[in-house]
């Protein structure tokens, strides 16, 4: 009987959704200092940006090719970083780049990205 249980209970832990830690929300003002194209996958934009969901990586935010506002967000990055104003992104979790190690703060479809003076 106890044999049963424990393979009922394997069982049942195995169909659990998988949760995460991570815990979304807006990183203070920051300064972008570089913007990186990562081979085809999106870009990271480098500055003094909160590491909000206590990611690997600490010096940015990750924005995927596949947003469906790529084009604005890096147009914003670039206008933030030649002006000197501020960006203050909205960073929902956590994702690996494949060409950096570790994973990064991203900017998803669910998030946001103000610029500031």
């Amino acid at each position: 009987m106890k044999a049963v249980f424990a393979l009922f209970l394997s069982v049942s832990l195995l169909l659990l959704p998988a949760t995460s830690t991570e815990a979304a929300g807006w990183s203070p003002p920051g300064a972008v200092t570089k913007i990186e194209i990562v081979r085809g996958q999106g870009l990271v934009v480098f500055g003094s940006f909160d590491n909000v969901n206590s990611c690997t990586a600490t010096s940015g935010f990750w924005v995927k090719y596949d947003h469906p506002q790529y084009d604005e967000i890096y147009a914003l990055m670039l206008t933030a970083m030649t002006s000197g104003l501020r960006v203050q992104p909205y960073l929902g979790g956590c994702e690996a780049i494949g060409w950096h190690a570790g994973s990064w703060n991203i900017v998803d479809p669910n998030g946001a990205v103000y610029l500031l003076p």
